[in-house]
């Protein structure tokens, strides 16, 4: 089977497939070279409906075999987990029994940790910094210099090295993690990185391309530094690209039922599937979670806009309230042409809702 370049991009946005851990799977080649399928028919977990959902895709690099995750700011939030409760999960087993599936496009581990779980480099998690900037020379990957963080605000991602990101970062991000080496800094391979040196483990990584897509990579047996450098710079056109961790790395792939195991890992990034449509509902407070529908969240990341509608003064009419609009929401129109406000917003209460209804043609609502 012969695929082009052009059609693996396609492939990017729509396919992935289960990869059992230690266990090779080969569908596609990024290389354009002819590849036999080694593997019986798939499992049912490796259904069409499962791949066009997924945000990840199995293919083959230099005869090395990868798992390949895309995160587009458009479809997608991104948020660091360390634990709860004051434990820290130490697994994706873990953390998926903590977590609603319906809602993650997929996880991973994310940084280098102490035996403790404990991130021993830069960590944000939901804008509280957890373990300041490492700066330090040592022993190990880690330090392996430039190392480098993964961090973002509100849909803008970024990976640089940790002495720009020292020099040129002045505000707190909302998530943010630190590991090392960098692969590609500034679409330079990393220099002390050779092309497939004798160091081969699963390993995982991270890069921003020029679009601001995040691309996640887990590689499904052993990789050279070399190799997966080569990955990120050559086919994925990453610019700049972090090595994320080796011989624990894991992932979490609800569309397919993957969820790999094995030694204790410590910090997590999460990938989340924003929001596409809210009901209004009665609310006593702005944000909160919306119970109604699975996967829709009244989180302050989920909200578009929010803003106060005037209204006329009057019996039974408030001079204003709070309406909401969900990140993503496209509004449905109805035969006559008029827009269904119902499906997108949420409301501080019932009654200013339907009054807000019944003056929406007179309206204009922020982000609408």
């Amino acid at each position: 089977m012969k695929i082009t370049i052009a059609a693996l991009a396609l492939l990017a946005l729509t396919a992935c497939e289960a990869q059992p851990e230690g266990e090779p799977v080969a569908r596609a080649r990024i290389d354009g070279q002819a590849q036999v399928d080694p593997t019986p028919d798939p499992t049912p977990t490796e259904t069409l409906a499962s791949q066009v959902e997924s945000a990840c895709r199995s293919i083959i690099f230099e005869d090395t075999p990868v798992t390949h995750c895309l995160a587009v700011p458009a479809r997608h939030s991104i948020s660091m987990a360390l634990g709860r409760d004051g434990k820290f999960y130490r697994s994706l087993t873990d953390f998926a029994a903590a977590t609603d599936a319906q809602t993650v496009a997929f996880a991973m581990n994310a940084g280098m940790f102490d035996d403790d779980g404990e991130p021993i480099g830069y960590f944000v998690e939901d804008s509280e910094r957890l373990h300041p900037l490492n700066t330090a020379d040592g022993e190990g990957n880690f330090h392996m210099n430039p190392n480098g963080v993964f961090y973002g605000t509100d849909g803008e991602w970024a990976v640089r090295a940790t002495d720009w990101f020292l020099e040129n970062v002045t505000e707190r991000p909302q998530f943010g993690t630190q590991s090392g080496p960098m692969l590609v800094v500034d679409g330079k391979i990393h220099p002390e990185i050779t092309r497939d040196g004798p160091s081969k483990f699963v390993r995982n990584a991270v890069g921003v391309d020029d679009e601001g897509r995040a691309h996640f990579v887990i590689s499904n047996a052993p990789i050279s530094f070399g190799k997966l450098a080569r990955f990120y710079k050559d086919e994925l056109h990453v610019k700049n690209a972090l090595y994320l961790d080796g011989n624990v790395s894991q992932l979490w792939n609800p569309a397919t039922e993957r969820l790999d195991t094995g030694a204790p890992i410590g910090p997590i990034v999460v990938v989340s599937k924003k929001a596409s449509e809210c009901p209004i509902r009665a609310a006593p407070s702005i944000p909160r979670a919306n119970p109604m529908k699975p996967g829709c969240s009244m989180s302050a990341k989920a909200i578009h806009s929010i803003g106060n509608v005037s209204a006329p003064r009057g019996r039974n009419r408030p001079s204003s309230f709070t309406v909401v609009r969900v990140a993503g929401c496209r509004l449905p129109i109805a035969a006559n042409g008029t827009p269904n406000f119902t499906t997108c917003f949420c409301s501080t209460s019932a009654a200013a809702a339907n009054r807000f209804l019944s003056l929406k043609s007179k309206t204009t609502i922020p982000g609408a």
